[in-house]
């Protein structure tokens, strides 16, 4: 199986391309911004949190106090904690400001409109996965992914002439495969989850007992867990019940 593509693959290879988009573009030129911004405060927990991630299928939120921003909470965050303290209400009870970067994957790193687009790359492919933007006056405006980086590669005319020889190269040439951690599709919930937390993976692969891949648990799947009895089920029976 292989890894997303690495944000380092492209950070290493089309280098020379972050000079041209410097020159004529910062943040604020390249992505939109502003727009339809979801936020958590300080005050709501992760009951709130999840509500919100599930209602716009997002993977991550800002936590903002008195105007202050004070970091981000992901999926990632909150499939650690539900495997670090294992018990449900305690969990949804938690403020959302209190698990702010618990997976320890993703350090809170604000960037500026005014950013050039190689300050982006540098910081998402040190292992970051999303940064929130703030204006010249500090007030959140926005998140950058690293999904958002390679759509808009993808999407660049001028990528094809800087992407020639790295287009030829396998996946495995290109250093993306990398190990992968997975457990049987009878495994329960909290077994997922302290595998998710132990490895720091974003998903895990479950397995039949034939080694067939016969789906993914994501750390995205936490959105449905509401009671202590989903931590105990079996993962796949987990995925197939809609959320109450």
């Amino acid at each position: 199986p292989l890894s997303y593509l690495h944000m380092t693959t492209i950070h290493k290879n089309l280098h020379p391309y972050w000079a041209t988009l410097d020159n004529e573009n910062n943040l604020s030129t390249l992505f939109q911004l502003g727009d339809g911004l979801k936020v958590v405060s300080g005050k709501d927990d992760i009951r709130t949190t999840l509500r919100l991630l599930y209602e716009h299928q997002y993977l991550s939120v800002p936590v903002l106090e008195n105007r202050e921003l004070l970091g981000m909470v992901d999926c990632l965050d909150i499939a650690c904690y539900f495997s670090h303290v294992k018990q449900v209400q305690t969990v949804l009870d938690t403020l959302a400001k209190d698990v702010i970067n618990f997976s320890k994957k993703d350090p809170f790193e604000p960037l500026y409109c005014v950013s050039p687009f190689s300050t982006v790359v540098d910081i998402l492919s040190s292992g970051i996965h999303r940064c929130p933007i703030v204006d010249e006056h500090g007030n959140y405006v926005g998140i950058i992914s690293q999904t958002d980086v390679l759509n808009f590669l993808a999407e660049s005319c001028d990528l094809q002439k800087c992407a020639n020889e790295l287009c030829k190269k396998t996946v495995a040439e290109l250093g993306m495969i990398s190990d992968v951690y997975a457990t049987k599709e009878n495994a329960t919930v909290l077994e997922c989850l302290e595998i998710i937390q132990k490895y720091k993976v974003s998903a895990i692969p479950l397995v039949s007992d034939d080694g067939e891949v016969v789906g993914t648990f994501s750390v995205s799947d936490v959105k449905k867990i509401n009671q202590q009895e989903d931590l105990a089920k079996p993962v796949s029976i987990f995925l197939n019940t809609p959320l109450a």
